[in-house]
């Protein structure tokens, strides 16, 4: 057997349909199936042996192996055996507490077999496979768990465990103690065969001979007569049938002739068959005639049911056309009125009260706020440039300010950069006179230092010429000949002199540092008033910009205002404003008199043409009328609606009849037709079975004739199958049965 396709649902934890295709794993030979514990390997095999055998090796009953919650477990599976294709369904389900078959069937190549119950089918899986389940899951399949035990075993434990597995128990020690026994009775055999032939060693070849060609002749004396005995018994055993098939007959006559009142023969077992068929025949007839009966009944009815219907469609109609008349004038009034309220309702657009409320207000507030505005003066030019002017004005006095402020900078500049130019001016002179007074100082140090440097060699050739005499060689000059030896001058304080130059060095280096001092004052004044020079000239440009762009702004002023300065020039525009205004505002209220008047006219057209009294247009007025206005168009929306509503619910009766009398009519239709139907069915049956319809009642038996009348055919058929086999034994009757028997006893 080799598996082709495997597919269950509802076993162990498969609560999902699953489906294995085998030929596609084999396609590269072996293959495995691998997982973790509880992940469904070997609920696969039990698929297998559920569809095969309808069972499960794993679970004691087969209800234990539904997936919880599910009521039905099926398996599919399709397996090549030889050249052909088999294929075995099973499903079963819970009911009533416990499991049944609820469908099955084998297959050979598509073919089914004609099957006639699970036990059938077992018996095929089992002759298919030349196994049973034991054998099966003992041969193809190693039991869970006891694989894993298998490897860790000890040799004489892993022969015991394989002795389990395959079931080879029986072979073990029973096996031993047969095979004992045997080989004793054997010896004990050859011994006792031993000795006759060591007794037999005397004999000689002739009558041995002889010997052994008497034992033939018995021998062959032996078989015949058992032969004949076997055939004896077997006559024996067969009159012992006979007497018991024949006693069986006889109670099952006496059995009959109870239930009919007379004995059983093959003719009344031909007789009853008829009787039965002919019963069941004209209870077919009685059945035809009544379901022709019952759609006759069906069929007047639905004919009435069809003529009250069309009946009350047609009044329905009739109505419906009356109140369509009355309603399309109804309408026709409600819409020439609700046109003309529309129309109305269209000219109040124009008369909203609130905005005629606004107007009124708007124009008391206008005529409070004439009387309070100042008249003012129209301005010397058009008045559409005044905005222009007020931006030139603007211009102007953001640069007045400006122009003022450079002003103003340019002098402080200025007085800032006379005071510097004085400063400066000082500071030179007191510079030059310092510079006179150092160079008075370094004259004056430079006659002392030459003073001192004079002293200071007179006092050395001195000092010299104290201890040279004559004949020593001058040091200075190394001449022997002294005829005018140097000598100390008189009055002269050499320390006093060199204390004076000092004091005079120390006035020198002061007025260097006071000179270096000023120096760099006077260059730092000069850079300080260059650069105020510079923003001086810079605050100019900017003020001759400035002064620039008033004469510009004041050209763009209209030729007969640019003689009016600045400052006065924002109080003429003030005024000129204020006229403005004041004339802005009289326009406003008069323009909004004319709309009210406007306003005025259309209300009195309304009002006039409405044929109510007139009344001035008031906020209050305008209200009332757009209200009632309102409420009589809702009216007449409402009016419509109902009209509409009725109308459309003649209609919805009339569909509704109409598909009433439809659907009668298509029932009617078809009641006709299985009418025709039953009565032709009855007109078949009558000439079958050869009676007129009215005779079918006299040939239908009740429910207990029929039953006696069943019985008393199975009876029948019992004993003609006695009879059958008790004419198979060859045996005449029962006197000839027990002669056999009292012959052979």
């Amino acid at each position: 057997m080799r598996p082709l396709k495997l597919a269950f649902q509802g076993l162990h934890s498969f609560r999902d349909p699953v489906e294995i295709d085998f030929v596609r794993l084999t396609e590269s030979g072996f293959f495995g199936i691998f997982g973790p514990t509880g992940a469904g390997k070997s609920t696969i095999l039990d698929a297998i042996t559920f569809a095969l055998f309808g069972r499960v090796d794993r679970t004691s009953a087969l209800a234990d192996s539904l997936t919880t919650g599910t009521d039905a477990l099926w398996a599919r599976f399709a397996f090549r055996l030889g050249d052909d294709v088999y294929e075995v369904y099973r499903r079963v389900e819970r009911r009533g507490g416990g499991l049944v078959s609820a469908d099955f069937y084998l297959s050979r190549n598509g073919d089914r077999f004609p099957l006639e119950g699970v036990v059938r089918l077992n018996r095929a899986v089992e002759e298919l496979l030349g196994l049973s389940f034991e054998q099966f899951i003992t041969a193809v399949f190693l039991p869970q768990g006891k694989f894993a035990r298998f490897l860790k075993l000890r040799p004489a434990e892993r022969r015991t465990l394989l002795a389990e597995i395959f079931r080879l128990e029986r072979f073990g020690e029973p096996l031993y103690q047969s095979v004992r026994g045997k080989v004793q009775e054997l010896t004990a055999s050859e011994e006792s065969l031993s000795r006759e032939l060591a007794a037999l060693e005397e004999v000689s070849r002739e009558a041995l001979e002889a010997a052994r060609a008497e034992l033939r002749a018995l021998e062959e004396r032996i078989h015949s007569l058992r032969e004949e005995i076997g055939r004896l018994e077997e006559r024996r055993r067969a009159a012992d049938e006979f007497l018991k098939l024949f006693a069986e007959k006889e109670n099952l006559a006496s059995r009959f002739a109870r239930l009919l009142g007379r004995p059983w023969s093959e003719d009344t077992r031909s007789e009853i068959e008829e009787r039965l068929r002919l019963c069941e025949r004209a209870r077919e007839l009685l059945g035809a005639q009544e379901e022709r009966e019952r759609v006759a009944r069906e069929l007047e009815e639905a004919r009435e049911e069809l003529a009250a219907a069309t009946e009350e469609l047609g009044e329905l109609r009739r109505k419906k056309t009356v109140f369509e008349g009355e309603a399309r004038k109804k309408l026709d009034a409600l819409g020439s009125r609700e046109r003309a309220l529309r129309e109305v309702k269209g000219r109040f657009a124009g008369l909203d009260a609130e905005r005629v409320g606004e107007l009124e207000e708007r124009v008391r507030k206008l005529a409070a706020e004439l009387e309070g505005m100042p008249r003012g003066e129209p301005p010397p030019f058009p008045a559409e440039i005044l905005p222009e002017v007020e931006g030139i004005l603007r211009e102007a006095t953001a640069l007045v300010p400006r122009l003022e402020e450079f002003s103003k900078q340019v002098a402080e500049l200025e007085r800032e950069i006379a005071a510097a130019r004085e400063g400066l001016s000082q500071l030179g002179r007191e510079l030059e006179e310092r510079e006179r007074e150092h160079r008075e100082l370094e004259r004056a140090v430079s006659k002392r230092e030459e003073e001192f440097e004079r002293l200071r060699r007179e006092l050395a050739a001195a000092e010299l010429a104290r201890d040279l005499s004559e004949g020593m060689p001058c040091p200075v000059c190394g001449s022997t000949h002294h005829p005018a030896p140097a000598a100390f001058p008189e009055e002269v304080d050499l320390r006093a002199l060199e204390t004076e130059l000092g004091e005079l060095r120390k006035k020198l280096r002061e007025a260097r540092e006071f000179i270096s001092a000023k120096r760099s004052e006077r260059t730092l004044a000069e850079r300080t008033l260059a650069e105020r020079e510079r923003k001086l000239a810079e605050l100019r440009e900017q003020r001759a910009s400035s002064e620039e762009g008033l004469s510009g702004l004041r050209a763009r002023l209209p030729e007969g205002i640019r003689f009016i300065p600045w400052e006065e020039l924002g109080e003429r525009i003030r005024v000129w404003r204020a006229y403005l205004e004041r004339e802005r505002v009289a326009r406003e209220r008069e323009e909004l008199r004319t709309e009210l008047g406007r306003l005025e006219r259309i209300w009195r057209e309304i009002v006039e043409g409405l044929g109510e009294i007139y009344r001035p247009l008031t906020q209050e007025a305008l209200k009332e009328w757009e209200a009632k206005v309102e409420g009589e168009l809702r009216r007449i929306e409402e009016e419509r609606g109902r009209v509409e509503r009725n109308l459309e619910g003649f209609r919805e009766r009339e569909r509704a009849l109409e598909r009433r009398v439809s659907e009668v009519s298509g029932r009617v239709g078809e009641l006709e037709r299985n009418l025709e139907a039953a009565e032709r069915k009855v007109e078949l049956l009558s000439r079958e079975i050869g009676i007129p319809p009215e005779g079918a009642a006299a040939l239908a038996l009740t429910t207990s004739q029929r039953e006696l009348l069943e019985e008393a055919l199975e009876l029948s058929r019992e004993i003609a199958a006695k009879s059958e086999a008790m004419a198979s034994l060859g045996i005449a009757d029962a006197g000839d049965a027990e002669e056999i028997r009292e012959t052979y006893a």
